[in-house]
Parts: structure tokens; sequence; C-alpha cells
């Protein structure tokens, strides 16, 4: 949504943030489920970006007590991430910057889309080991069916916690496993 020389204006970022790469070095405010409010509070931001799918309803509604205008944004599916795209843009004063981000998002799903469909692997999305946990319907579950593989998961809201018998019995063909992030709570 900003551009590149418009990223100076970004204060702090989530524990995991890699791309791009000019913003992996700024400071860490905790994972997007859960943030840590000290350190947003420190960056004295102008905006605070949330996720209703990740970040806690009580810490969203205690920046807000706090006076900071926080957005917060669906990203539970790929139309939600799109949709998102737009809300930022508005947030940030970047509206049009926020129609293109959405377009380029649905030109490049698309595009994947058709290259890669027709794919028959039924796939486990783990995100996390202890306890196991894997991707239900989700925006990472979409992510992975873009390629034309089955999440044999996607029938559970969220990311469910099954046994490893539950999991067997799902006879997946591969198990994904998501190891640089931490699993939702």
């Amino acid at each position: 949504v900003l551009q590149p020389s418009e990223w100076d204006r970004i204060v702090g970022v989530s524990e995991f943030t890699v791309e791009p790469a000019a913003l992996a070095d700024r400071p860490k405010v905790g994972a997007f489920h859960r943030a840590h409010l000290e350190r947003i509070v420190a960056l004295k931001p102008d905006l605070i970006l949330a996720t209703r799918d990740g970040n806690s309803r009580d810490q969203v509604l205690r920046l807000e007590d706090l006076g900071y205008p926080v957005v917060t944004v669906n990203s539970r599916t790929l139309e939600q991430i799109e949709e998102s795209f737009l809300q930022i843009g508005q947030a940030v004063g970047s509206p049009d910057g926020g129609k293109a981000a959405a377009s380029d998002f649905r030109v490049k799903l698309e595009r994947l889309r058709g290259a890669l469909s027709g794919r028959p692997l039924r796939v486990v999305i783990q995100l996390g080991s202890s306890p196991l946990v894997v991707a239900g319907r989700s925006f990472v579950s979409e992510a992975v069916e873009v390629l034309g593989v089955r999440n044999v998961f996607r029938d559970f809201s969220g990311y469910p916690k099954p046994s490893l018998e539950e999991l067997l019995r799902q006879k997946p063909d591969v198990v994904i496993v998501v190891g640089a992030a931490r699993a939702p709570e």
C-alpha cells in the first residue's frame, strides 16, 4: 500500500517480518497473535494495524483506550486479505495505493491458480508441534489450496489441535511444516 519511499513511516513490525528486507530491521512488536503493548506504546505510532484473526480483542481495545487509532482487518480468507489492502490504503491516506495493491494481489493469485491447478495432493499444514496445531479454514489453507492441493483440515475452522491419530486418519500425502512462525493460540 505504501511505496518504498514511504516505508520510513513504519516504526514497528511483527516479530516474523522478513519481507520486504528494508523493514526486517525495524523494532519488533511481537508476533501477530501476541503483541507486546509496551513496545508498541514506546514507538508512539500514529496508526496501529491489527488483524481480527490474530490480535487479541482485549489488546486492541487497550490500545484504543490509550488513544491510539487502531485499524483492524480481517485476514481469515484470501478475499478478506484483498479487502484489507483497500482498508489499509484508506487508513494510511493512500486509497489508490490500496486499490493497486488489491488489484496486484488478485492478478497474481489468479495467475498462480491457473498455472498450478489440478494437483491432487492432500496436505496438512502444521503450524505447531507442542501441542500439534494445523491450519483449518483460514487464509493459510487458502494460500496452499491456490496451488491446487487440498488441505485435509479445511472443514475445521481456524487452527484446530488434532491428535496425532486424527491427523493420520486424514491420510495426507504431504505434511507442510511451517517453522518460521509460532502457532496461533
